[in-house]
């Protein structure tokens, strides 16, 4: 009895899990786009109520699986010691205003909401026109403190974590 060759099952398996992570992680995207807009819309509702927002916790997520994974946490423990400004600003921009900001911020030096503002009005950088500009540019900022990219280091002074 011959053996029967599994290998190009096994390749199309592998092509249609290749396949699914792509289409999974553009879904993630558009899930990190939709919840950076809410976070902006329930920020501008806190200040329009005046309330001080309260951090949510972040949910658990389980041990990720599969033989790549070891390689993958050092990488992201490594990135987390102290990333150079140029991939925080890659890895979180997921939104022309948070690319916007995080170029701002990537300098590493303390900048004021106003002046961010300013730069990204200046450059037409940011998606948000007029009035709205400096609220978008503060619900992005608050989401960004939200994922410990950002932090206020002052009344209205924002920096990159460190």
């Amino acid at each position: 009895m011959a053996l029967r060759d599994l290998r190009p099952e096994l390749k199309e398996r592998k092509s249609a899990l290749r396949e699914e992570r792509v289409k999974l992680q553009v879904r993630l995207r558009e899930i990190d786009t939709e919840e950076s807009a809410l976070d902006s819309l329930i920020a501008g509702e806190d200040r329009r109520f005046g309330v001080e927002p309260e951090p949510e916790p972040e949910p658990e997520l389980g041990p990720r699986v599969g033989p790549e994974s070891p390689r993958r946490l050092r990488n992201l423990f490594e990135n987390l010691r102290s990333p150079p400004a140029s991939s925080v600003v890659e890895a979180y921009a997921t939104s022309p205003m948070r690319r916007a900001v995080l170029t701002e911020l990537a300098d590493g030096k303390p900048h004021s909401h106003d002046e961010i503002t300013k730069a990204i009005e200046e450059k037409g950088t940011g998606a948000a026109k007029g009035g709205s500009l400096g609220r978008s540019v503060q619900g992005t900022l608050l989401s960004l403190r939200y994922q410990k990219v950002v932090q206020a280091v002052g009344d209205g002074v924002w920096q990159l974590a460190q």
